[in-house]
């Protein structure tokens, strides 16, 4: 079995559950929400977004899709490595390919958070027709 494979009846928290709930918790601390003002936001209680944090509990589609809107992040974001999606590099064009290797030049975790923010905003200024 994978190391990194989820059992269908495991308890919670799990490896997964926690790695999940701390995207959460940094997209959160991103927007500077508090968890009371989050959980106004996606209309769950104060309690369940902390639960999900900690990896208490797994979001429900639903949920997934709110924390995804509320907090500007694609739903995959909150799926951490090794389970969220994987792109080889023959799924990359040329010019994605360029741009990753260049990201990768970065040293800064804050020039990186810079980068992505920019590159956002530009996408948001054309977006596709």
């Amino acid at each position: 079995m994978n190391q990194h494979a989820i059992p269908a009846h495991s308890f919670l928290p799990t490896e997964f559950t926690r790695a999940l709930g701390q995207r959460i918790r940094d997209a959160r601390n991103d927007r500077s929400l508090s968890q009371i003002r989050l959980a106004k936001r996606i209309n769950r209680r104060q309690a369940a977004v902390s639960d999900r944090e900690n990896g208490r509990m797994q979001p429900d589609v639903t949920t997934l899709l709110l924390l995804a809107e509320v907090l500007e992040k694609p739903v995959t974001y909150f799926f951490p490595p090794p389970w969220g999606p994987r792109v080889s590099r023959g799924d990359l064009t040329y010019d994605e390919q360029a741009l990753l290797l260049e990201f990768r030049r970065l040293q800064s975790e804050e020039h990186r958070e810079i980068t992505i923010s920019q590159l956002a905003a530009l996408a948001d200024l054309y977006p596709p027709t």
